[in-house]
């Protein structure tokens, strides 16, 4: 096994049953087990080279699903800036987050790594609508016109596009 940077680092991590049962199924097919071992490893127990999972691996799936892979932003330790996000998203709990992950402060995982998605961003502004305004103006309904107006717009548009290629 390999030593972490910090004994910090050493923790305990609450998994979810679905990745639990995986993981399990995974270590029963595996060729190698050893109680301390690596639950991914080449056949003599040893670790990847994480560059060449990045490269044979992980960068080829990304190209086939389209993803984008931004220079210096798209090795795995992307999914831990995902993780944190999730986090926060779904628990709105950014010290949830911190601990979670190990970070050593809470203005790492806020300001470095926890990203803000669009759809927190209007349920923002619909909260701080509901606080000045409360009931006044139901802000659903509201929702509701504006994306039934958006989808009108957009029908219109093709059909003046269809109009003019026929004509």
């Amino acid at each position: 096994m390999i030593a972490p940077k910090k004994t910090s680092s050493i923790r305990t991590i609450n998994l979810g049953a679905v990745l639990v049962s995986a993981l399990k199924r995974h270590r029963g097919a595996a060729g190698w087990k050893k109680p301390n071992g690596f639950a991914f490893c080449k056949k003599d127990g040893f670790p990847f080279d994480p560059d060449v999972l990045r490269k044979d691996v992980l960068y080829p799936i990304l190209d086939r699903l389209g993803i984008p892979r931004p220079s210096g932003a798209s090795g795995f330790h992307a999914f831990r800036d995902s993780v944190r996000s999730f986090i926060n998203a779904q628990m709105g709990n950014l010290k949830l987050a911190q601990n979670f992950l190990g970070q050593t402060t809470i203005n790492m995982t806020a300001d470095v790594h926890t990203h803000v998605s669009r759809e927190s961003k209007r349920e923002a502004a619909e909260a701080v609508e509901r606080a000045i305004y409360g009931d006044l103006f139901p802000i659903r309904e509201w929702e509701q016109v504006r994306s039934c107006k958006l989808r009108l717009e957009s029908v219109t548009a093709r059909l003046v596009t269809i109009n003019k290629k026929g004509a």
